[in-house]
């Protein structure tokens, strides 16, 4: 026996005792997954490879590594991999995509320079990203300051923003962007016509600014519309500001609020998002709730109308995820089915068709496990992994534990190698342990 097959041995063994079953063999890395796309694709935000519309949801491109998010801006699409590269497609107008250059793209490129990512966010024509460290990185439109490096330039290469850590949430609007961090607080900058930046006034921020009306409560989330905000306490509450013509707040008028107004009748919230024009919030019980802008059945509550005040979302029970894009919403319910309702133009709603729906309908997507985006017209969904199920199988099995093995003690990045199961640059006993306490689960 050889050193690594005496290596691999010891760490199946130990995964072994933990669970008393199994037997080990060899298997690659299962690069990428599966990805689906659909809508509009006039700028290639598909990632097709064409410009070719879709009303049904198409495979799409295969990535080098294993897909864990992916979000969608007016026109164009990012995915963020598992070795803590960004990849972007679609339209390069204002340098969104971050490859250095201005034109479109129907396939996915890397974005330059940007590594160790957690997280990603993509505003109407620009593009954020939350680092390891907690730092954010921007790109693309900057027409307001939504960059936030003091400036007004466009950027076609990812900037980090200057003097703002421990963010865990980020969220990118029309013309503006928001981020929580980890001390419960919530920064902003960009355009603050509408007063969606939350801070008493109507005055744009070129420089994340402080929001003082959320003091007392721990924001643990936040999101953001074309011209309104979102923000998620710990304590299942939610608060709003911005533009409110449709009544997108939830707080029962249709007045702009420049600063954080309670939405009205919610509670138990565990996360939220936004369209253009609406608010969605998926409490604990798995039932969806939408307000604002409903004209094209957006709050798919049955109905063509605006309402001011949450409403529920109908007939679905058990989501576990829910997206907004322009006009239209996209959820995944515990069954690993998607849902969608709202404008369907481009047959962003993926059920084969191009007819509105003020209710949900389901999308004709074959894979289950996913990620989903909504953008301007069009949607995104892709098979996503634990970062324990190193092969992507959807098994944590002995297959796992051989990929572990074969880079047992090597070093990167965190996150960049296969194995690195808790992010820390190394594999090693902790990862072993990691993958222990998940063996037999499937995902």
């Amino acid at each position: 026996m050889n050193r690594m097959q005496g290596l691999l041995f010891k760490i199946s063994l130990s995964v072994l005792l933990w669970v008393g079953i199994g037997f080990l063999s060899e298997s690659p890395v299962r690069a990428g997954g599966s990805f689906y796309s659909w809508g509009d694709n006039s700028a290639g935000q598909l990632g097709d490879g064409t410009t070719t519309m879709q009303t049904e949801p198409t495979a799409g491109p295969v990535f080098s590594a294993n897909l864990l998010s992916t979000a969608a801006g007016a026109a164009h699409s990012l995915a963020l991999q598992s070795d803590g590269t960004v990849s972007a497609w679609g339209s390069d107008l204002y340098g969104q995509l971050g490859d250095g250059g201005n034109n479109n793209q129907s396939s996915p490129v890397p974005v330059a320079g940007l590594s160790n990512v957690t997280a990603i966010a993509a505003g109407y024509n620009h593009s954020l990203a939350i680092k390891a460290d907690g730092t954010v990185a921007a790109w693309g439109w900057n027409s307001a300051g939504q960059l936030g490096d003091g400036f007004t330039n466009n950027r076609n290469t990812p900037y980090s923003i200057q003097n703002l850590t421990g963010v865990v949430s980020v969220a990118g609007g029309g013309e503006f962007s928001l981020a929580a961090k980890n001390d419960g607080s919530v920064v902003a900058w960009g355009s603050n016509f509408y007063g969606q930046l939350g801070d008493g006034t109507h005055s744009d921020h070129h420089l994340p600014a402080p929001i003082s009306g959320l003091s007392g409560k721990t924001i643990t989330m936040v999101a953001a519309g074309y011209q309104h905000s979102l923000a998620l306490a710990a304590d299942g509450t939610l608060w709003a500001w911005g533009r409110n013509r449709y009544g997108q707040l939830g707080d029962g008028s249709t007045s702009d609020r420049n600063s954080p107004v309670q939405v009205s009748g919610l509670s138990d919230v565990k996360s939220i998002a936004c369209g253009y024009d609406i608010s969605l919030a998926l409490k604990a019980d798995g039932t969806l709730w939408a307000w604002g802008r409903g004209d094209y059945g957006q709050l798919g509550n049955g109905a063509n109308s605006s309402s001011s005040v949450p409403v529920q979302v109908q007939s679905l029970f058990g989501v576990v995820a829910v997206v907004g894009g322009g006009e239209h919403s996209l959820a995944l319910k515990s069954d690993q089915t998607v849902w969608a309702w709202g404008d369907n133009t481009f047959g962003q709603l993926g059920d084969g068709t191009q007819t509105r729906r003020n209710s949900p309908v389901q999308s004709s997507l074959p894979i289950g496990g996913v990620t989903l985006a909504a953008g301007g017209g069009f949607s995104l969904a892709a098979a996503t992994c634990l970062p324990w199920d190193l092969n992507c199988d959807h098994v944590i099995n002995v297959l796992d534990v051989t990929i572990l093995g074969q880079h047992f003690g090597q070093t990167g990045a965190p996150g960049a190698i296969p194995g690195d199961i808790n992010r820390d640059g190394v594999v090693n006993v902790l990862d072993v342990s990691n993958l222990g306490s998940h063996f037999g689960e499937t995902d």
